[in-house]
């Protein structure tokens, strides 16, 4: 069954900050012409630093409810996966690479977090490089299946996260551009990480071709 969370017809189940927001990395109101807009959302751009963002927002009972839910990774339609198990061998290739640099840089070998972790594929491709493995997930389903890989697994956003332990390596693959806020999800990032632990973050990138 199809989600209809973005149908016109249930904006009104949702709770929308109607402001236009500043920049959320820089704070400037300088923005030039919307790239994108789907009523009542709009994709800014910031004429100060290059950001793109979106304006106005849903509020965090709403964001929450979209990424826990259990048709984002099936059964999405405008947001989320129609079936996220059909993406495993393509993510599988690029985590094996992305992970092999990691190596090669002297990472390995500790303790990994992975904020998203999704139903675990980088988890799973991660067993043999960190003896300890930890994942956030805010769907409970994808969280149960990413648990297969991992040591640790807590459901909800970062900023719920309880854990007593410091990683040497915490990623956040194609997850910050779903952050209202990404300097204090950041700085919470920063805050989990050991003495001279690293921070992996990867992003869709606006101005590609």
């Amino acid at each position: 069954m199809k989600q209809k969370w973005f149908s016109d017809m249930n904006f009104s189940e949702f709770k929308i900050i109607k402001t236009e927001r500043a920049c959320p990395l820089c704070y400037s109101k300088n923005t030039a012409d919307k790239i994108y807009s789907f009523d009542p959302f709009h994709v800014l751009y910031c004429d100060t630093c290059d950001m793109s963002y979106l304006s106005p927002i849903l509020g965090q009972k709403e964001i929450t409810a979209i990424y826990s839910s259990d048709t984002y990774y099936s059964g999405g339609d405008f947001i989320g996966y129609s079936d996220y198990g059909l993406y495993e061998k393509a993510h599988s290739i690029t985590y094996r690479s992305l992970l092999k640099k990691i190596q090669k840089m002297g990472i390995t070998g500790g303790s990994l977090l992975e904020v998203g972790c999704g139903t675990g594929f980088f988890l799973k491709e991660a067993i043999k490089y960190f003896s300890y493995r930890a994942g956030l997930e805010m769907g409970r389903n994808s969280a149960k299946i990413a648990s297969n890989w991992a040591d640790e697994i807590s459901i909800g956003p970062l900023e719920h996260y309880r854990g007593k332990r410091k990683f040497n390596l915490i990623v956040a693959l194609q997850v910050i551009e779903h952050i209202p806020e990404p300097l204090k999800f950041l700085e919470m990032c920063m805050a989990l990480l050991t003495k001279n632990g690293k921070l992996l973050i990867s992003t869709p990138d606006m101005g590609s071709p």
